[in-house]
């Protein structure tokens, strides 16, 4: 029996303003349905009409065909979308699973989609060749367009989306060819090998210990189409960094301003990531680091009953494909990082930070678009509700990130994504951030089953995108299937019923096993017995399929039964697969036959390291991908102040942030906004860890820093700005400098030299300088490097609308999240001014000149070095005057400069601020003051009866500049007089 759903409500006028932004289409009138396709088994009418009552609304929305006629409607188009065969359908899931929970004796089979009915004048033809790539993805939907009298009777329902696969068997793959046939070998699988790397594996198979070792356990000579696979994706650049790894010959001209000296090093993480992070932790005595580089996750202790672990990934090219999944699997990737943590942490927080093209292209800028790149609201829009289902279904709270706006994106958008955990500190007697699976443990998964989605998504992220992207690289996430996982995961670990954990990520099976088997030194999997969401998929696909919400477990024998249970019970869907060895291979066998043998040692330590050279010529390589250049914009004061306030980097984003659930968990004491009559921002996130079974007063601060405006300056200005803007937001939420660590997150244009990329070695080398400067400010600052994720190739090539070829790479982009420790969060303090009378200083450096910077002057070819010592010195200053309860408020100095720290600082309350001509110093330049980006600074309030105790403890560093009044009012020397509340609909008016 097959039947429809169409539940309708009222016209959507949301899209009909959407499709007018980014088609240029005038529509008079749209609306969007919901529907549901069912097969089942024979239904009474009863039984009919309680899933019709489930699946709507009864008070807001009526039946068609049932309860509303269709020529009630007024439209003249009909748009039916419906997923594609094999793609995430979590609306499908959850109403299968309520219609089985009220009708649990009959099978059911649902789909899901959306219809849209249209009001237009346009064209039928035209309607359906504009709108068709706007309602639907065609990588993973199906869009078909009717007109009106194709549906007087009924709609047509689309074939169930059902999977046909017709799998191949095990091939052997001849690598006895030649160099040119060998690239194409690895171009058309998708394997992202290098020549050098192909011939590695070629004379690894060659040689005669490989051979007869293959022989005696019943394998061809000839590497088998699962052995390339697993290898691809184990020495894959997203999987191990080979750029990170590589040996470098770095030379600079002699004109660079900031001299590093030629050098060669022997990989950029293992000198300076690794290295600085070891040189931190002996200089300033750490003894609060737990676990670096050698989990999901890094670990550290700021709490003297639990354990904190953050790790920060990135899900880029996926999001280009497809917003939606691609953000939606990011944020839940991320959060399964966290749960293979250790023996496993809970998630308690999700950052996220992502970088766009702006929204609002006029159409000369559109029409030079490449065909294949989506329009950047539509991206952003996208990847904004895959990062709200996220989190928000998973019960995890939102509470930290950015949005920043870049031309230079429009290519390939940077998700950021993170996850904060949390881990007791022992469990039965056992440190929890230690692995403990052993030879003889059982492999068992748990979570969803294996489809063909993220095929390849670990090699493909390795490639820069082109128009060929393959549809298999995307999935959909389905967040209540992580929840209901992470849930039992941590009653599982409490019980101790699993030895260790990591999470199925980049490379499915194939990563987390064989990562796993280093540990005992060997492994083998029955593909017969993983689970499959359905029949038909090759065994190499079962192996590297990234088909999301799976975790691998090792389980001791005698706790298998309870393990299994338990899973059982609390619908995870478990599977034992294999078993953990001792035999130094990674053994996979169908039904008991074997397919492939990797040696464990050739599998992870074979890959050979590249030998680069980098070459750093001191050029501004700022250029839009569009060749329009945006100038310096220096008007009279007021209209300064509002170009400023509505640049896309600083204007507000909480009409975005306000939909991610920043509560949940009732832990979030400092949120992204601080409320109030207005809404002023926060510099960053404090989490209460006594909810998470710490200490009672003690917290934990989150905070970012990212400054890819100034890369094509200075890779090396970039990353101290990066990393000081990290560290000043958490000592600004009351954060403790001694206690601070950072996650590096690099996403970077391809820096390897070819003919496609000519410029290679000089990426290379602003790549080279970045991690020198990474070094250098944490040795300064004491702040060591737990975790970190490095993003290669982020460009996109392809063809412009005119027929000419195209490339946009992304600018240099590193963000910089810190954690840090929360000593009183009785004591953590806001952004906003508090109250009229209140003294307002500014502390940070004071060698403003005339530059004014990225906002105001884009143009800007030069930025000063920042003083690590004196901002060192700066932040454990403002720690003891929080500490000390001597300031009310303190708001960090960023985009915009000083002027615009101080009018965000007045939103919450709806304070003013006065500003006399006489607080400004001899021929000083008050654009200079307002409008400097400098590094270091920040926007600090005082009560009148600390004011003497302050500028005491500040030595005459901290700059009187004016007082909080109750004038609801900016009021600059008499020159300038603005309404607060007209100033904050200014920066709050965007429409995104």
């Amino acid at each position: 029996m097959r039947f429809d759903i169409y539940p309708i409500l009222q016209s959507n006028q949301d899209i009909v303003k959407t499709v007018k932004e980014i088609k240029n289409i005038k529509l008079d009138r749209i609306y969007k349905i919901k529907t549901y396709w069912i097969e089942s088994e024979s239904l009474s009418d009863d039984e009919r009409e309680k899933v019709e009552m489930l699946l709507r609304n009864p008070i807001d929305e009526r039946l068609l065909y049932k309860e509303l006629n269709l020529n009630e409607l007024d439209f003249n188009y009909c748009a039916q979308v419906s997923f594609r065969p094999g793609v995430t359908d979590n609306s499908a899931r959850a109403a299968l699973e309520a219609i089985e929970d009220i009708i649990p004796n009959k099978k059911f089979k649902v789909a899901t989609g959306e219809l849209y009915f249209i009001k237009s004048g346009l064209n039928f033809e035209v309607v359906k060749n504009e709108l068709g790539s706007f309602f639907g993805n065609s990588l993973i939907q199906r869009t078909d367009f009717y007109q009106k009298f194709q549906l007087e009777d009924y709609i047509p329902s689309p074939n169930f989306p059902d999977v046909n696969l017709f799998p191949k068997n095990v091939e052997t793959i001849d690598l006895n060819i030649d160099n040119s046939e060998l690239e194409e070998l690895s171009r058309k699988n998708l394997w992202a090998l290098s020549l050098e790397e192909l011939k590695v594996i070629k004379d690894y198979y060659q040689e005669q210990n490989t051979i007869s070792l293959r022989q005696g356990i019943g394998l061809p000579k000839e590497p088998t189409d699962i052995e390339m696979e697993v290898l691809a994706q184990t020495w894959s650049e997203h999987c191990k960094h080979k750029i990170f790894s590589a040996n470098i010959n770095y030379r600079e001209d002699d004109k660079v301003k900031i001299k590093l000296g030629n050098n060669k090093v022997d990989g950029i993480f293992k000198n300076f990531i690794r290295q600085g992070t070891i040189d931190v932790k002996e200089k300033f005595e750490i003894d609060w680091l737990v676990s670096v580089f050698t989990d999901n996750a890094g670990i550290v202790r700021f709490d003297k009953e639990i354990d904190h672990c953050l790790k920060v990934e990135t899900h880029n090219s996926p999001s280009a494909l497809d917003p939606y999944g691609g953000a939606l699997t990011g944020i839940l990737g991320v959060n399964r990082d966290i749960l293979g943590c250790g023996i496993g942490a809970k998630p308690i927080a999700n950052t996220n930070v992502l970088c766009f093209a702006p929204p609002h292209y006029d159409k000369a800028v559109l029409d030079q678009l490449p065909k294949k790149l989506k329009h950047p609201k539509t991206i952003l829009r996208g990847v904004h509700k895959g990062i709200e289902d996220g989190g928000n279904k998973s019960g995890i709270p939102t509470v930290n990130g950015a949005i920043h706006f870049h031309d230079n994106y429009a290519g390939k958008p940077l998700v950021y994504c993170g996850t904060l955990g949390v881990l007791p500190q022992k469990i039965n007697g056992h440190d929890t951030h230690l692995k403990r699976h052993r030879a003889g443990d059982k492999i068992v998964i748990c979570g969803g089953s294996v489809g063909a989605d993220g095929i390849h998504g670990a090699t493909f992220s390795s490639l820069e995108l082109d128009d060929n992207a393959p549809s298999t690289a995307v999935q959909i996430g389905d967040p209540f299937t992580q929840k209901r996982l992470t849930d039992f995961q941590m009653e599982a670990r409490d019980r101790n019923l699993y030895n260790s954990i990591t999470d199925n990520g980049a490379g499915g099976l194939s990563s987390s096993v064989g990562e796993m088997a280093e540990h005992t030194n060997g492994a083998y999997i029955d593909l017969s017995k993983v689970p499959l969401k359905y029949p038909g998929l090759s065994p190499y696909e079962i192996v590297i399929s990234e088909s999301q919400e799976r975790m691998t477990y090792s389980v001791p024998k005698e706790k298998l039964e309870e393990f299994l249970n338990l899973a059982n019970k609390r619908k995870c869907n478990p599977a034992v697969i294999g078993e953990f060895t001792d035999t130094g291979r990674f053994e996979i066998f169908d039904d008991n036959i074997l397919l492939s043998a990797l040696d464990l040692t050739f599998l992870h330590e074979g890959l050979p390291s590249m030998d680069l050279d980098a070459h750093f010529k001191e050029i501004k390589t700022e250029r839009p991908w569009h060749g329009k250049v945006e100038k310096n914009y220096i008007g009279n004061l007021e209209d300064s102040i509002k170009y400023v306030l509505t640049s896309p980097n600083i204007q507000s984003k909480k009409s975005l942030v306000a939909q991610f659930d920043q509560e949940v968990q009732g832990s979030t004491i400092t949120k992204p906004f601080v409320e109030g009559t207005l809404h002023g921002p926060s510099d960053g996130a404090v989490i209460w860890n006594k909810i998470h079974g710490g200490a009672q007063d003690s917290g934990v601060c989150l905070s970012s820093g990212l400054a890819p405006q100034v890369s094509h300056i200075d890779t090396y200005l970039m990353t101290q700005y990066s990393i000081d803007e990290a560290i000043r937001n958490a000592v600004a939420c009351g954060a403790n400098p001694s206690f601070m660590a950072l996650c590096d997150n690099y996403c970077w244009p391809d820096p390897i030299e070819s003919k496609k990329n000519p410029d290679g070695s000089f990426k290379l080398a602003q790549l080279y300088r970045s991690a020198y400067a990474l070094y250098e400010t944490a040795m300064e600052y004491g702040t060591p490097f737990i975790s970190g994720k490095d993003s290669m190739k982020n460009d996109f090539i392809g063809e412009a609308p005119n027929g000419e070829d195209i490339k946009i790479s992304v600018p240099p982009t590193l963000l910089v999240t810190c954690i840090a420790k929360v000593d009183d969060v009785n004591k953590v303090i806001s952004s906003q001014f508090q109250k009229a009378g209140h003294f307002v200083y500014y502390l940070g450096p004071n060698d403003f000149n005339e530059q004014y910077f990225s906002t105001l002057s884009p143009e800007i070819k030069e930025l000063p070095q920042i003083n690590l010592k004196e901002n060192k010195r700066r932040f454990h200053l403002v720690h003891e005057l929080i500490k000390d309860q001597l300031i009310e408020s303190i708001h960090d100095v960023s985009d915009g400069g000083v002027i615009t720290a101080i009018i965000e600082s007045t939103f919450s309350h709806n304070l003013g601020f006065k500003f006399d001509k006489a607080y400004l110093k001899p021929s000083e330049n008050k654009y200079a003051l307002f409008f400097n980006e400098l590094s270091g600074g920040f926007i600090i309030s005082v009560k009148s009866e600390n004011k003497d105790c302050f500028e005491k403890m500040t030595f005459g560093d901290a700059r009187l500049l004016g007082t909080v009044d109750s004038s609801g009012s900016i009021d600059i020397s008499g020159e300038l007089f603005i309404k607060t509340n007209d100033l904050f609909q200014i920066w709050s008016r965007n429409d995104y």
